[in-house]
């Protein structure tokens, strides 16, 4: 029963959770985005069984994000108040291409503190293989096409509970991409997977708008104050969740 949870879950949060080219001119257009107001508060959600949000949490979020413009809510994040050990597997990314993803984690602390999430990033260095043990993020190079066609780098939760609190995760860059502006941007987007936003190729001021190609940017290399508002708005009600103390493997098949 595990097992077979574990990889519905896992394989519908890979869905959701990648960086897609962007196949048709279609894609370019974007709606305007009203002004960011005051977030609404909301209950804490615990997800479906597939890493889905219940209906009435996700239209009430849905709401919200067309109302203000803001990327969608996925069901998985960080917990509040964790301290996450971020791993480069060894071999994968030169000096200058490190220098750029530490760009990005540092942008993302800056954001955690100011909004108050209690989630912080922290550099451990190289790694010989993907860590799955507890709160600790790889950083890796893979072809995702093998995994999620289409696909130019995705995040992956490794292990987390049915609160959708993630405590290890790994976020796979495509071989190709070397270019630090691309992957600065590409960094910052599969962090906020990670903080619970999802992708929005519509959307005007976001970090989790979609690219073209693994060596190009979407125009964003930071959080913006959408990004920041949708977050305010997910960990404003589970400051007071804490980790599991037991994770929970979940177990991908594709």
């Amino acid at each position: 029963m595990i097992n077979t949870l574990s990889r519905r879950c896992c394989h519908a949060v890979l869905l959701c959770l990648t960086s897609f080219v962007m196949l048709s001119g279609a894609e370019n257009r974007v709606t305007e985005s009203s002004p960011v107001k005051n977030v609404v508060k909301l209950s804490p959600p615990l997800v479906e069984p597939d890493g889905r949000l219940p209906p009435q949490y996700a239209m009430k979020l849905d709401g919200l994000r067309r109302k203000q413009g803001l990327p969608p809510a996925i069901g998985w994040r960080w917990a509040p108040n964790t301290v996450v050990k971020v791993l480069f597997v060894e071999g994968q990314f030169n000096e200058a291409e490190q220098q750029a993803l530490r760009a990005a984690i540092n942008d993302w602390n800056d954001v955690a503190h100011e909004l108050g999430t209690g989630v912080s990033f922290l550099y451990f260095g190289e790694t010989q293989a993907i860590d799955g043990t507890y709160r600790t993020l790889t950083l890796t190079r893979t072809d995702p096409n093998l995994t999620c066609p289409g696909a130019l780098a995705y995040f992956e939760p490794l292990s987390g509970n049915q609160a959708g609190l993630i405590t290890s995760g790994v976020i796979n860059f495509n071989l190709k991409t070397h270019q630090p502006s691309a992957l600065v941007s590409f960094m910052a987007h599969e962090m906020g997977h990670g903080l619970g936003l999802g992708d929005c190729p519509r959307c005007k001021e976001t970090v989790m708008r979609f690219f073209r190609g693994p060596n190009q940017d979407n125009g964003f290399f930071s959080p913006t104050d959408a990004d920041k508002a949708m977050i305010r708005s997910l960990y404003a009600q589970s400051r007071r969740i804490n980790a599991p103390r037991r994770a929970t493997k979940f177990v991908a098949t594709y």
